[in-house]
């Protein structure tokens, strides 16, 4: 097996090594006069959230000839997951050289071109190009008392006199550098920005009152024409040159409210542990006291009765296993990419690389693809499936959650295809995933179900700590306060608290194309939940079995897991009431990938739930002496 997988990822080194590549920040150093290249990637928009590659837009100046398997080596699987294209330009870019009125190229426009452009313009599109890393950066003149830059800038505009179509046609480029402070000769790029306007005399680069240059419609041609600036800059340095990038609208309030949310989670959390923990202690010592025949008189409800029937296996168990499994996966990359973020291996700059990472860790860590089949097949061993083998368990461990991720992305760019969208992935990289789930993911899962099934066939760790009654207890009516609905809705909601006010910010910067940089508060909060996902469905168990309701393996997991539906509700509010979306496509691509989002959410809270429930019943089931 082994030996299989080292052929396999033997053969699939080097594209494995581009596709999952990632960035790192380095520093370039350059010399007056050295050549600077200017990348442009992509258009996109806040009203459809669909981006268009901008190399291969019909309206703009052609580019250098560049094969697409040379295009493509630039890009690792974040950068085609999130639509990008990167394509070198043919702007002239000398270290430290200014230059002005710099003709660019003359692109003539068919009647079709020109209603693209139009549609696009009023759509409210937005360019991307970027300079040693570094996106350029323009300002947003909507509310000039509170301008804020942005890292993209309009391809155009309608004026609202004539309510004709203008296509910027020139380009402001003003670039800052940092200068060695040992060595005057080595600079630094520490900013970019980008400052359109459409011009209509094009031989002097300035505005003419009769001309229509730049009207979209009134000639069959555009030039495109750009100016250089470079200065230094005595005030932004290398470390701070991404700062104006990491901009927030209400930094403090985000801060104060991400604290109030905290404490109260944590004093919820305290009080809730003190007072089951009194409880259960005040429970064990009077059990412990009494003999059987006392405590069988019929007069004690406790939660002792149950120990005959609390371990009896559940219902559909063997569905239980596969999801256990893919959520201790997802747990342990979530808590490694959060790692990676907080020590600050990785750029925010590189947003593509930290989805790279996230996947690398998903398909080719050995340790999540073995906890997978380890954690799956431990269950089947808990739960005694004998009419089940263990190889059938590691095949639904395998491809239960993969295969509903797999049928949602695969719909979604089906949609986005259909737009001619960037975001559309490659029949290419659809091939790749396949050939790196099937010769290193799903060995690995067989692998970590083998080393399970190895390990706990003979020494029967997993044994309950009491006899099971041959006959099942009844269970009484419950109040309806204590019916499953009710109670995982209350818990998931709990759960929910913790996070609704960070997914907001959090949202939000993923919607204006913002880095959201502060891993600090995220892990606090990602802390925060997991204790939360843990303390809630072991309080409410303990009040179940006090009602001598047993039925508890599904519910701690439920009630962790629905949190996710409150999330994906609280998803479907803010698309409805704090976004101007336009369009069908745009509406699936949202609602698909949030239902992922919340899928791979549910199954880490749901597994950190079940878990942490299981170890509560057998620890206080262990503490009492049971005759």
């Amino acid at each position: 097996m082994l030996s299989l997988i080292l052929v396999i990822v033997l053969l699939l080194c080097q594209h494995i090594q581009a596709f999952l590549s990632v960035d790192s920040d380095i520093v370039n150093s350059y010399h007056f006069n050295d050549s600077v290249p200017l990348v442009v990637n992509k258009i996109t928009s806040e009203k459809t959230k669909v981006p268009f590659a901008y190399g291969e837009l019909p309206f703009v100046c052609p580019f250098y000839d560049t094969t697409r398997k040379q295009q493509r080596s630039l890009l690792n699987l974040g950068h085609i997951l999130q639509g990008d294209r990167f394509m070198k330009s043919n702007f002239e870019l000398n270290f430290g050289h200014n230059s002005y009125c710099n003709q660019l190229c003359t692109v003539n426009l068919t009647k079709k071109d020109i209603e693209l452009a139009k549609e696009l313009i009023q759509l409210d599109y937005r360019a991307e190009w970027l300079v040693d890393g570094l996106r350029g950066l323009s300002q947003d003149s909507s509310n000039i008392q509170h301008r804020k830059w942005l890292p993209q800038f309009k391809i155009g505009y309608v004026d609202k006199f004539t309510s004709k179509t203008l296509l910027y046609n020139h380009f402001n480029l003003r670039l800052q550098y940092q200068t060695h402070p040992t060595d005057a000769s080595i600079k630094y790029i520490v900013a970019f920005e980008v400052y359109p306007s459409a011009i209509h005399n094009v031989n002097t680069c300035t505005f003419s009152q009769n001309s229509t240059a730049a009207v979209l419609g009134a000639s069959a041609s555009i030039r495109y024409t750009y100016s250089v600036s470079w200065e230094e800059s005595k005030i932004i340095t290398w470390n701070t040159r991404l700062n104006r990038y990491q901009q927030h609208t209400h930094p403090r309030i985000y801060l104060i409210s991400i604290c109030n949310t905290l404490i109260c989670t944590l004093l919820f959390i305290g009080i809730s542990g003190m007072i089951l923990m009194r409880t259960l202690a005040r429970d064990i010592s009077i059990y412990n006291r009494e003999s059987k025949d006392e405590f069988n008189d019929g007069k004690h409800q406790g939660w002792k009765l149950m120990h005959g029937d609390v371990f009896r296996p559940p219902r559909y168990s063997t569905w239980m296993g596969p999801l256990l499994g893919s959520g201790m996966q997802f747990l342990n990359m979530s808590m490694f990419t959060l790692a990676v973020g907080l020590l600050g291996l990785m750029n925010p700059s590189y947003r593509g690389g930290f989805i790279s990472y996230a996947i690398a860790l998903y398909l080719l860590s050995g340790q999540d693809r073995l906890f997978t089949g380890y954690t799956s097949n431990l269950m089947h061993h808990v739960f005694k499936e004998d009419r089940k083998s263990w190889t059938q368990n590691a095949l639904e461990a395998t491809f239960l959650v993969p295969s509903v991720i797999f049928t949602i992305v695969f719909i979604i760019n089906s949609f986005v295809w259909s737009k001619g969208s960037s975001a559309a992935i490659p029949l290419s990289t659809f091939t790749t995933l396949i050939l790196l789930w099937f010769g290193i993911s799903a060995p690995l899962v067989y692998l970590g179900a083998h080393l399970s099934q190895k390990k706990h066939t003979q020494k029967g760790d997993f044994e309950p700590p009491v006899k099971l009654n041959p006959i099942p207890r009844y269970i009484p009516d419950q109040p309806w306060y204590f019916e499953p609905i009710f109670r995982c809705a209350v818990g998931g909601l709990v759960s929910f608290l913790v996070l609704h006010l960070n997914m907001y910010y959090m949202t939000l910067s993923e919607w204006s194309s913002k880095y959201h940089y502060m891993f600090g508060f995220l892990i606090i909060i990602s802390i925060t939940l997991a204790i939360t996902a843990a303390i809630v469905p072991i309080g409410v168990t303990y009040f179940s079995l006090c009602c001598q309701d047993y039925q508890w393996w599904w519910n701690s997991f439920r009630i962790s897991f629905v949190s996710s539906l409150c999330l994906f509700i609280y998803s479907a509010y803010y698309f409805i009431f704090y976004t101007n979306v336009l369009g069908l496509v745009p509406a699936v691509a949202y609602f698909g990938h949030s239902l992922i989002l919340c899928l791979v959410y549910g199954l880490c809270t749901g597994t950190i739930g079940f878990f942490a429930t299981y170890g509560f019943m057998r620890r206080i089931y262990t503490s009492i002496k049971i005759d």
